[in-house]
């Protein structure tokens, strides 16, 4: 990631960089897993990385379930984009049941 000009890369399958197009919360989420590669980043964490306040993103009354919902649906956009790109089948963005993701750097 060139996080000073806001660019995102991904190695395609024979090795070259490929810019992805990444939307402002994705770019967001990517960055925050990648700063903390290794280590379990929690949806509330990812949350108010992105939306700040949650009641921002979904209201005052939603629910853990509804935050969940919105940062796994934006989760799956980036592994697809980064299987889209890299040709591979796993993905670096691991899920940590009921807590959140990690990302796990490929050896």
């Amino acid at each position: 990631m060139d996080v000073e000009r806001h660019r995102c890369f991904i190695n395609d399958s024979q090795g070259h960089p490929v810019e992805a197009t990444l939307t402002p919360s994705e770019w967001k989420m990517l960055k925050l897993l990648i700063s903390n590669s290794d280590q379990m980043v929690t949806y509330r964490q990812l949350t108010e990385a992105v939306w700040g306040a949650r009641s921002a993103v979904l209201g005052a009354r939603s629910s853990e379930r509804d935050l969940m919902g919105v940062v796994y649906w934006h989760i799956s956009n980036l592994r697809k984009i980064i299987k889209g790109i890299s040709g591979d089948q796993t993905s670096p963005i691991q899920t940590v049941q009921q807590f959140g993701y990690r990302w796990v750097q490929n050896e």
